[in-house]
């Protein structure tokens, strides 16, 4: 993987095409580009040799998320799939087929992987409990993930976009946010519900409250990526107007000294 810094002209053009038929990964590819101008250094790429190919990368605080776009070689498939720290990794059926056999007890987890997009507005208004959040109130959203759900991807930086929580009697009991943001279109994610509190509707609300404050700063498309095996996230979803448009395969990777250090 190269750091998008160092990536050259021609190999940017390369990337724009290969994604450029897919939302997310055209989005996640033109924010990588505008994080790394604004001093980012968390954003990766690797270009297929045969141009048929590549895979996108970025680093959270506690691991790192790689992507793979069109074929790549197997050699080249196996060199993005050995993430050093763990981590996750998005790939279609056959390259997760193809990759589990070569990382055999490092896969810990395999999720069918569907992602969403909305192009109007939801027909659920705004709700007006969910409020914007920032980096003032990091150690609470902090301390929220940490508590509910310690494996999620969460870093502080996403607090600098568009985010927001239900506080209830001065408890968070439900947020989510922008993850990626490029060309009139917004990933969203991080949602969480606190356990109590599910069943309520809260991640819908914050869902359609997101959608309709994104397309109030002019955004014309919201994508978002979910498991499979969170029914009830796809239901509020879906609910709130999103439509899935691809499937592909969650692998859960381990570090490798993981590894090393059971034999």
């Amino acid at each position: 993987m190269k750091p998008f810094a160092a990536l050259s002209g021609a190999e940017l053009q390369m990337l724009a095409e290969l994604t450029q038929a897919h939302p997310v990964f055209s989005v996640y590819l033109s924010d990588a580009r505008t994080a790394t101008r604004g001093g980012a250094s968390n954003r990766s790429a690797l270009l297929g040799r045969d141009g048929a190919g590549a895979a996108l990368g970025i680093a959270f605080d506690q691991l790192e998320v790689r992507t793979i776009v069109g074929r790549l070689s197997p050699g080249e498939e196996f060199a993005i799939a050995d993430l050093p720290q763990g981590g996750e990794l998005h790939v279609d059926r056959d390259a997760a087929a193809r990759i589990r056999g070569r990382l055999a007890g490092r896969v810990i987890g395999v999720h069918p992987l569907q992602y969403y997009a909305i192009g109007e507005r939801p027909a659920h208004a705004a709700d007006p409990r969910c409020t914007p959040m920032a980096r003032d109130d990091l150690e609470r959203v902090g301390r929220f993930f940490a508590s509910h759900y310690p494996e999620t991807i969460f870093s502080p930086w996403m607090l600098d976009r568009l985010f927001l929580g239900i506080v209830e009697n001065g408890e968070l009991v439900a947020c989510g946010g922008v993850v990626a943001a490029a060309e009139g279109i917004c990933n969203i994610g991080n949602f969480l519900t606190a356990p109590r509190h599910r069943g309520r509707g809260l991640c819908r609300a914050i869902a359609s409250s997101l959608v309709h404050r994104l397309f109030d700063q002019g955004i014309s498309q919201v994508t978002l990526g979910t498991t499979q095996d969170n029914p009830a996230a796809c239901r509020a979803y879906e609910a709130s107007g999103f439509a899935c448009f691809d499937r592909r395969l969650q692998l859960d990777v381990s570090a490798a000294s993981d590894v090393h250090s059971e034999r």
